[in-house]
């Protein structure tokens, strides 16, 4: 439980920290996430494969991916 905290934590920070410092646009962030979410699925690079697995297998869904999204949109808006 512990572990989750600060991992939800984590991923608030560098949600943050990828939306506010480096100014990435939202499909630069969904290529550095999940390239195949950009390219489609027959794309033959992946960058945190196993933690999307992971997700996936726990939370039934890429939940980093959604969760960096959504800080995104809140910042940025839907631009």
């Amino acid at each position: 439980m512990l572990f989750d905290i600060l991992i939800s934590r984590d991923e608030r920070r560098c949600s943050s920290d990828l939306i506010i410092d480096f100014g990435l646009t939202r499909n630069e962030l969904r290529y550095i996430l999940d390239p195949k979410d950009v390219y489609g699925p027959d794309f033959s690079g992946g960058t945190f494969r196993i933690l999307k697995e992971k997700e996936e297998k726990q939370y039934g869904e890429y939940r980093t991916l959604r969760l960096v999204l959504e800080a995104w949109d809140n910042y940025w808006g839907n631009a």
